[in-house]
């Protein structure tokens, strides 16, 4: 006989997680909730033909790789939009926003990883629609903004942008808060802001959460799994920074291509020719790993949110999703 719930339960529609598992999540604190994260979420649009960002590393502008098919391979590292990997179950999404100044010198905010993907007030507004049509579920935007020369009106006019979301949950709520109180607030959509959380304005006291203060984000910066899965087990096994279970926290499970990784891949001299190669390799792993820890086979904290990339591959949104019922 099967006793374990996450195993033996219907089917979970993606889209409404949160509120299919009535005996399991209203009740519990945000931080305690086990959900699937997107890495650079919104380098899904890019193509061999996207637009550089000032901080595309040298090995991407010289050596030929502009217009070509590496562009794609090494900055690509989800396959859907927004709105599409919410439905799939997403409900964390780390966004790189890029402030791209036009030719008649007006402003645009644009999704981007090295590259510009996507603009943003057209990836929000199909989130939108998303949002209200799945009711109550609660969404975690982690934002950074990035561009030459930016002022402290960049900053604001992207939380004016932000607030085109549903209603974004203010700092009364926190990591400790328990879902019901995001219900009974009416408020669904988290906004945690990476860089200069002091320049966004009277707004930002009560609709933007502190990043440092409530986030626990750590970067390991490894190309190989081996050394990625110890970092991992480390991570889970410790206690978070701070008091125990205070601030959201993501276990990072990608690896990092570093410059070497990317020429020899480019060049077909290496084993990863592409960020979507190493998510099929790594994402089995890692949701081996995480099932492990949450199933009590190996010591460690449950997770709070694993980003990954290419999350529909390897189940880890699945995975994560029924991992709340156990």
């Amino acid at each position: 006989m099967n006793s374990n719930p996450a195993r033996s339960m219907q089917p979970i529609p993606p889209a409404k997680w949160m509120q299919e598992l009535p005996m399991f999540v209203p009740g519990r604190r945000l931080v305690d909730i086990i959900m699937p994260g997107t890495h650079d979420a919104g380098s899904y649009a890019i193509t061999p033909k996207s637009e550089p960002s000032e901080d595309a590393s040298t090995v991407m502008k010289i050596g030929g790789f502009m217009g070509s098919a590496a562009v794609q391979f090494w900055s690509q590292s989800q396959s859907c939009n927004l709105a599409t990997q919410f439905a799939q179950g997403v409900r964390y999404f780390d966004l790189r926003v890029w402030r791209k100044i036009l030719a008649n010198g007006q402003k645009e905010f644009w999704l981007y990883h090295t590259f510009l993907s996507a603009p943003l007030r057209a990836e929000l507004s199909q989130l939108k629609t998303q949002l209200t049509q799945s009711g109550k579920e609660i969404v975690i935007l982690d934002v950074s903004l990035s561009g030459v020369n930016l002022t402290g009106e960049d900053h604001q006019a992207l939380l004016k942008e932000l607030q085109t979301l549903p209603p974004i949950a203010t700092t009364s709520l926190g990591p400790t808060s328990i879902v019901q109180q995001f219900w009974d607030a009416g408020t669904n959509v988290i906004v945690l802001y990476k860089d200069a959380w002091n320049n966004l304005g009277p707004d930002a006291a009560t609709h933007v959460w502190d990043r440092v203060a409530n986030l626990r984000s750590k970067w390991f910066n490894r190309q190989k799994f081996d050394d990625l899965h110890d970092d991992l087990i480390a991570e889970l096994q410790q206690q978070p920074v701070g008091q125990p279970s205070q601030q959201l926290w993501v276990a990072q499970a990608v690896l990092t291509p570093d410059t070497d990784m990317i020429a020899k891949g480019v060049l077909g001299t290496g084993y990863y020719k592409s960020l979507a190669q190493i998510a099929h390799d790594i994402n089995p792993k890692v949701a081996e790993l995480i099932d492990k820890v949450v199933g009590g086979h190996l010591a460690g904290h449950r997770p709070n949110i694993v980003m990954v990339d290419f999350f529909d591959v390897g189940g880890i949104a699945d995975l994560c999703i029924r991992a709340n019922a156990r």
